[in-house]
């Protein structure tokens, strides 16, 4: 237990270091993208950024977030869905990004 609590704070401080706000140390789903990226087994040495952008459907209706995760030497992302309460709907990967155990799109 004590190393997944390592774990999560070297990724919490690695989301820090890359900016805070501008990439979402504080945002409101931070602890849940931390959880992803431990759950993938991607180390924080891997991660370059962390972009959030929120699913807003026709009617305006707000439905959760688009969480880009950038992988240095990486093309593409490893991307989370979450709905509004911050719960992880799917994770999936895009445009050339391979993480083991994870579909990609």
């Amino acid at each position: 237990m004590k190393a997944k609590q390592a774990i999560s704070a070297s990724v919490a401080a690695l989301i820090l270091a890359l900016g805070g706000a501008a990439y979402g140390a504080d945002h409101k789903c931070a602890d849940t993208v931390v959880m992803e990226l431990e759950k993938a087994r991607i180390d924080n040495g891997r991660v370059e950024k962390i972009l959030y952008s929120s699913q807003i459907l026709g009617d305006n209706k707000f439905e959760g977030y688009h969480v880009w995760v950038s992988l240095k030497g990486s093309p593409g992302y490893f991307m989370i869905n979450l709905d509004p309460a911050c719960r992880c709907r799917y994770v999936y990967t895009r445009g050339g990004c391979e993480v083991s155990g994870v579909n990609s799109f």
